[in-house]
């Protein structure tokens, strides 16, 4: 009796837990009609970018980053997708574990903290091309 009741207890902890990691990854990953930082689309931020910048060479680099940001973004998106799904058939798995949902957890929570720090690295980057008054006209 003991045995079933802590096996029952698991499994649900278990089904709740992947229920919850689901609801947690459709939000963020519907994130992806959160405007950028520039809040521009890559042609917008190109033609600003030719706009503000009048050094050729930074401007290029400025509008290679931009694109930069656009990758990142488009991986991350997929990638949480991906998980999301990965979440979904755990929680309609009525045999998966506390540990499955927990490594899809893992998986969603390392991408996602690699990816941050390389968009905060490609966002000062952006920053070191720019005066603040340029950066100013940019982000605005």
């Amino acid at each position: 009796m003991v045995d079933s009741l802590a096996c029952a207890a698991r499994a649900v902890g278990a089904l709740l837990g992947a229920g919850l990691l689901a609801g947690i990854l459709a939000g963020c990953s519907a994130s992806r009609d959160a405007p950028s930082p520039t809040g521009r689309s890559a042609d917008n931020w190109a033609d600003l970018v030719d706009r503000n910048i009048a050094d050729p060479d930074r401007a290029r680099r400025l509008r290679a980053l931009g694109e930069r940001l656009g990758v990142l973004r488009e991986a991350y998106v997929r990638e949480a997708g991906m998980l999301d799904a990965k979440a979904l058939a755990l929680n309609s798995d009525y045999d998966a574990t506390r540990e499955e949902a927990d490594l899809v957890t893992a998986q969603f929570a390392s991408r996602r903290q690699a990816v941050l720090a390389e968009y905060r690295d490609v966002i000062f980057a952006m920053r070191r091309e720019t005066s603040a008054a340029e950066w100013r006209a940019l982000t605005r």
